[in-house]
């Protein structure tokens, strides 16, 4: 969350957490608050119960009217507060899961059209409507966990079922940057693990125009792009292989 103060930093954090946490390198000093659950779910070590932890707690245990959630494996990189101001007009602000292809299936039959959202970044307003889709979601997940390896098809069965307004987020509140993908504006948040985080965000942004997201030689193919643009692309391709061939051999 040290990403978040630092652009946001009037930002109200709370972590919600099954177990004590080591404060290691002053981790827990940017959490504003830290509440605790003891036992129960979310206290094994396992995947699927922390994804269970997830479902069950976000809406319980948020004591804000308007709140942000994001995964653990979010790095903020662009301002997000705008996403406060959608929440006077929508109970659930959420970005698609451009690269999820679980289909959702309604009385069996699969809706080819009604792909997932991601659930790693989740905006809402606390009222009735959205306490009851939290409260579904983490039932149908809970239900279904066995053959579930996610949570975002729960979350799209309870949305079917729901009465909240739903406003969808643009891929660039949510960068899926492990998988190739296309972006156009800036990129406000990064979603996944990477050691160099910092290289990932200075060329995501390096441009604004419509450009491809490379991850294996992390870097951008712009749009529409000159002979000039290409080289760039190239050479960095190039110095990005041998740059990890110099690691293999030497470590």
């Amino acid at each position: 969350m040290r990403s978040l103060k630092s652009i946001e930093e009037n930002a109200h954090v709370t972590l919600i957490t099954p177990r004590e946490s080591s404060n290691r390198d002053g981790y827990l000093d940017v959490f504003d608050h830290i509440s605790y659950v003891d036992g129960g779910v979310g206290s094994s070590d396992t995947w699927k119960s922390n994804l269970k932890f997830k479902t069950n707690l976000i809406y319980e245990k948020s004591f804000y009217e308007y709140s942000i959630f994001l995964d653990s494996d979010t790095y903020i990189i662009g301002s997000i507060s705008s996403i406060f101001k959608l929440q006077k007009k929508f109970d659930i602000i959420i970005p698609h899961a451009s690269v999820d292809r679980w289909n959702v299936k309604v009385k069996g039959e699969k809706l080819e059209c009604f792909t997932p959202y991601n659930t790693g970044v989740i905006g809402f307003r606390r009222n009735e409507e959205t306490k009851n889709l939290f409260l579904k979601w983490g039932h149908i997940y809970e239900k279904c966990i066995d053959r579930l390896p996610r949570t975002q098809p729960a979350m799209m069965r309870a949305i079917r079922e729901s009465e909240c307004k739903i406003y969808v987020l643009q891929n660039n509140w949510n960068a899926r940057f492990i998988f190739p993908e296309k972006y156009t504006g800036k990129v406000r948040i990064l979603h996944g693990r990477e050691e160099g985080m910092q290289e990932v965000e200075e060329e995501i942004n390096s441009y604004e125009r419509p450009r491809v997201w490379i991850p294996l030689a992390k870097l951008c193919l712009p749009f529409p792009y000159s002979f000039r643009t290409m080289l760039s692309v190239f050479v960095k391709s190039v110095w990005w292989r041998v740059k990890n061939k110099i690691t293999d051999l030497f470590g």
